[in-house]
């Protein structure tokens, strides 16, 4: 069976290579900055079936329903939240960027989100798991 991973604002991180090397050879690799994307391209010509592609979270429509297995969100959200004070009362403006984010990955979604948040107390992290 063919996983098709999605690494939601994959940034400058090795974790397609690591994934990659670990068995999976189907990963989209998505971030904002198109100076980052092109170098992680440039640096990772090997990796066969491993794209990098430049979209923002907020507009993710290039993507059928259902097309992936697995999303990797690790710290976009936290990104996108940087100027809220409390990560648990977040401002509407936050709420609606967080809801318009998670719908549109659920409905990319087949089966798993795996988000990792810095947010979730101070000097701690917590990892979030939900069947979809």
């Amino acid at each position: 069976m063919c996983v098709c991973v999605w690494d939601l604002g994959c940034g400058n991180s090795s974790l397609a290579v690591q994934l990659y090397n670990a068995g999976f050879k189907n990963i989209v690799n998505m971030d904002y900055s198109s100076v980052v994307i092109s170098n992680m391209q440039t640096k990772h010509t090997s990796l066969e079936g491993v794209e990098w592609i430049v979209m923002d979270a907020m507009d993710m429509s290039e993507f059928p329903p259902s097309s992936f297995d697995v999303v990797l969100e690790k710290g976009t959200l936290d990104a996108l939240l940087v100027a809220e004070r409390d990560p648990w009362k977040l401002s509407s403006d936050a709420e609606a960027v967080v809801d318009t984010i998670l719908r549109q990955v659920n409905s990319l979604l087949e089966r798993l989100l795996v988000s990792k948040s810095h947010m979730a107390k101070r000097n701690q992290s917590a990892t979030l798991s939900q069947n979809v």
